[in-house]
């Protein structure tokens, strides 16, 4: 299933759709996280506000990038 981080205008634009589309989908509003989020599980998708998400998301995505670097001159062997 994709996870995307979404402003909460888009998601409740996703969420008529899917609605008036006849989705299987379940919705969720955090009052704590002030956090809207959406399973659609017709168009494989979590939408949703929570910020720290987004925060994870690109925290592990620079991790991979930099493992891939360090990999990447492993096999070319590369020494900085």
């Amino acid at each position: 299933m994709k996870v995307d981080y979404e402003e909460q205008d888009y998601i409740q634009g996703c969420i008529k759709t899917c609605e008036k589309n006849k989705h299987l989908q379940q919705v969720a509003f955090s009052t704590f996280h002030n956090c809207l989020t959406q399973v659609c599980f017709t168009c494989n998708v979590c939408r949703t506000s929570l910020p720290e998400l987004e925060q994870v998301k690109m925290k592990k995505n620079q991790s991979l990038k930099s493992f891939e670097s360090e990999e990447l001159k492993k096999q070319t062997g590369d020494k900085e």
